[in-house]
């Protein structure tokens, strides 16, 4: 099997045959193991029943899940399923060792110091569960660090100036050697950490159209503007910011969070599922307005120089506008 990306822990005596034919299975599928034999190190044994409340052994964790003794293990090698549970953690680490690290290598006075720090950096997105499941406690816990979790976000990993060119098209390539825009992409790590819940309702569309903009230039310069309807949807699906620690796509932010979880063309799926803790930022009602924000915004940013754009520009800045729209049935799955 592929290699396992975490631990897996062998509570045994000596002489135990069904210790030994637990190391076998685990052996047969090239699981590494860690093994503490109760007969070297019998002040484990206290730790063992309190985790499990069994006196008998072998006792197999799986990362912090108990998951029995022997005849557990086979029930799951048998059914198929025992893969399924050794599940890896790419680019982890376990919580007890950050805060064994905490203690010796920061200097903190204690374990319990050293959790107070894990959860403040938790609360500010510095690093988050593997499943989103838990908080930070001095476990056998699995964490990341924010950017390792979403490696594929134009800001996960952070350490324009727009120059137009003769006639209609925007100089990407330009932009992406810009100092201006070097600075831009510094700037987008703050995302990380935002307060969404604190936000009104107005307040949450002005910062969402703004993103969902940003993000857009901010993919063509990078990714480059797609070319064909099926690369339109991958850009549109894929190209993402970390937002308050979670993952938005330009498909998340427009039909997740703008248009209050509606399908967007083509898919049979909402962006959010019930589950979702992106969820809770999606506007509670559609306001027909945000596709004028999203598009036309997006269309005087990215005009030539001249007079058209300068009346355009005149026209938002001013609200010398009326906006008209028809009922509409926004459950539809078009635009």
């Amino acid at each position: 099997m592929a290699a396992f990306q975490g631990q897996v822990l062998l509570f045994t005596i000596t002489g135990c045959p069904f210790c030994s034919r637990s190391r076998k299975v685990l052996a047969d599928l090239q699981v590494p193991f860690v093994e503490v034999n109760l007969d070297h190190y019998p002040d484990r044994r206290y730790e063992m029943q309190e985790k499990t409340g069994r006196r008998t052994v072998p006792q197999i964790f799986f990362n912090s899940k108990h998951i029995g003794g022997f005849d557990d293990l086979k029930k799951l090698y048998d059914s198929g399923s025992l893969e399924d549970e050794l599940k890896g953690y790419k680019n982890s680490f376990v919580a007890r060792d950050l805060v064994t690290w905490l203690v010796e290598q920061k200097k903190l006075p204690s374990r319990e110091e050293a959790v107070k720090q894990g959860l403040e950096l938790q609360a500010k997105h510095f690093i988050h569960h593997v499943t989103f499941d838990h908080e930070f406690k001095d476990e056998w816990l699995f964490f990341r660090l924010l950017g390792d979790g979403h490696l594929k976000a134009l800001n996960a990993k952070l350490s324009y100036a727009c120059i137009p060119r003769p006639g209609f098209w925007v100089d990407y390539r330009g932009i992406s050697k810009s100092h201006k825009f070097e600075a831009y992409v510094r700037a987008t790590a703050e995302l990380k950490r935002v307060d969404l819940l604190s936000l009104s309702v107005s307040e949450k569309i002005a910062f969402f159209v703004n993103v969902y903009n940003a993000l857009v230039v901010h993919g063509f310069v990078v990714l480059g503007p797609p070319t064909n309807h099926l690369k339109r949807y991958r850009f549109f699906s894929s190209t993402s910011y970390i937002v308050s620690g979670r993952c938005y796509s330009l498909n998340d932010l427009e039909n997740g969070v703008l248009r209050s979880n509606r399908k967007p063309p083509a898919n049979f799926r909402r962006p959010f599922s019930s589950s979702d803790p992106r969820l809770k930022v999606a506007l509670e009602e559609v306001d027909p307005r945000v596709h004028f924000a999203l598009m036309l915004c997006w269309v005087c940013g990215h005009m030539a120089p001249g007079d058209k754009r300068s009346s355009l520009k005149d026209l938002l800045d001013l609200g010398n506008y009326r906006l008209k729209f028809q009922k509409y049935n926004w459950e539809v799955n078009t635009h």
